[in-house]
């Protein structure tokens, strides 16, 4: 009997608890509330409140929201580019409200572009190639040789885009060229026009294979295999030569492989040598790899004290071409003392390397009002065994050097 009273007194109190809040004895503390239904541009919203001790539920309606609008998918009106913002058209599936959206400009990161330039008769026509990653660009280059290319990574710099134009650093240098698109009818862009100070223009084309943007990856770089046409630079405004070049298969790289690899047939700066893989540490790459050893970022003295110079700076000095990212660098003449002067003649240059044709191209522009460099050299010969390249300097009458590299 005593056991039984004591359950029942248990079963009074434990149903008190659960019905103080009912009856008024239990004083709600309510929890911050959630948005359960959320207030759109027609319809109320709901906020619902529950207490911490009781677990009691009340809600509250919040006002419609007048900017809150279910927008469809929309109608694209103008397409964005690379340069400039697109818009679209859309509604609200609600009360049908119309507005225009802005689209960003497409991103360039991950873009390959390439640009041939004719370099006169009988010539191979050269590629530059440009593929853009988040804040730098990298730069390959090669000659087109039988209907193929096999580029040369000559360098990554950092760039950015501003009121369409290309700003690039490369060494101490900040270049700055006018972009220009090229829109088909359906709004996509079909190349870029790159304006170079003075009036030559690279017309850029993005590298697609079956509409696809990038071709298939090969480790560290990329490689297309099928008929690409690409655009003549242009010059004064006007194309050089009518045709585009066609090339079949074009390899852009390799480059920056590491880990493992065996060296079969030594490189040189304009030889060709082969590499074997066996696993690369980034991308698991296995397999042969050619390769030219970069000139970016070296200096190379002459071997012997120039004699022949008609620039009085130069003469009885040893030469010094140093190679820069981008193309880029500068001559300079040193004395047995090691005092080096850069000369003012040709202190403009551009160096531009074609591994196809195994040449070193030294243009300059020997005044601000020079619409066309003047080419002052080219590689004769490369001696893998010494570690020497000769290269002819037509400027000044320097004629013929041979060239070790500085460490």
């Amino acid at each position: 009997m005593k056991k039984t009273i004591i359950i029942a007194l248990t079963l009074i109190l434990v149903l008190a608890a659960f019905t103080s809040c009912e009856n008024n004895t239990h004083e709600h503390t309510w929890d911050k509330g959630t948005v359960t239904k959320v207030a759109n541009c027609s319809e109320k919203g709901v906020i619902t409140y529950t207490c911490t001790g009781c677990k009691e539920t009340r809600t509250e309606e919040t006002p419609v929201d007048p900017q809150n609008h279910i927008w469809d998918e929309g109608e694209t009106t103008k397409k964005a580019t690379y340069l400039t913002t697109g818009t679209k058209k859309t509604k609200c599936t609600i009360c049908k409200t119309e507005s225009i959206v802005e689209i960003p400009t497409i991103s360039l990161n991950g873009k390959v572009f390439a640009s041939s330039r004719y370099r006169g008769p009988n010539q191979p026509a050269s590629v530059n190639i440009y593929h853009f990653e988040e804040s730098k660009i990298l730069g390959f280059m090669g000659d087109v040789i039988n209907k193929e290319v096999k580029t040369q990574f000559f360098g990554s710099f950092p760039y950015s885009i501003k009121e369409s134009k290309l700003i690039i650093s490369a060494g101490d240098m900040v270049v700055e060229n006018e972009l220009e698109e090229v829109v088909d009818s359906q709004g996509d862009v079909t190349s870029i026009i790159l304006k170079q100070k003075g009036t030559n223009y690279d017309i850029f084309t993005p590298l697609v294979i079956n509409s696809e943007p990038i071709p298939e990856s090969e480790g560290h770089f990329f490689s297309v295999k099928c008929p690409i046409d690409l655009p003549y630079a242009y010059d004064n405004g006007e194309a050089m030569v009518e045709d585009k070049v066609t090339v079949d298969s074009m390899s852009i790289g390799p480059y920056n492989h590491t880990g493992n690899f065996e060296v079969t047939e030594q490189p040189g700066y304009f030889t060709y040598g082969k590499y074997k893989w066996s696993g690369c540490d980034v991308c698991g790459y296995d397999g042969d790899q050619t390769l030219l050893l970069p000139l970016v970022n070296t200096k190379w003295i002459s071997t012997e004290p120039n004699k022949t110079s008609e620039i009085p700076t130069i003469k009885d000095h040893y030469l010094i071409i140093e190679f820069l990212e981008g193309g880029s660098g500068f001559i300079y003449a040193q004395n047995e003392k090691g005092e080096t002067t850069k000369l003012t003649s040709i202190n403009n240059y551009r160096v531009n390397v074609s591994s196809s044709e195994t040449s070193i191209i030294i243009e300059a522009w020997m005044s601000p009002n020079d619409k066309k460099p003047t080419n002052f050299g080219g590689i004769t010969t490369e001696n893998l065994k010494d570690g020497t390249i000769d290269i002819t300097i037509q400027a000044g009458g320097i004629g013929k050097h041979t060239f070790k590299k500085l460490d």
